[in-house]
């Protein structure tokens, strides 16, 4: 399966590039290469800190709540294939 019908975004304070990116990372690494919540979640979180600068934190799984506070432009929440995708840039400064 490779369709745009397999992804919704609940949530986005994202680029459209930014979010294409994390959608087709996730793609790859759960139909192509089968890996798990785990693994995925590692994959997006590196890739992220590699491509756009750290930190990123991501989880990935069917059933979890979240609150987070990201940096401006660095949140993604989505599904694809059933799995929830939280993606987001931690905030800098602590003290928020």
């Amino acid at each position: 399966m490779d369709s745009s019908d397999d992804v919704w975004i609940k949530d986005a304070d994202m680029r459209p590039d930014m979010q294409q990116t994390a959608i087709s990372i996730a793609r790859a690494a759960i139909y192509k290469r089968q890996l798990d919540e785990k693994a995925v979640a590692g994959l997006l979180q590196e890739e992220f800190d590699s491509r756009y600068g750290g930190p990123w934190h991501c989880i990935v799984g069917r059933h979890y709540a979240t609150k987070v506070i990201h940096q401006p432009g660095g949140y993604l929440y989505f599904y694809i294939n059933g799995e929830g995708v939280l993606l987001f840039k931690a905030l800098q400064d602590s003290s928020r």
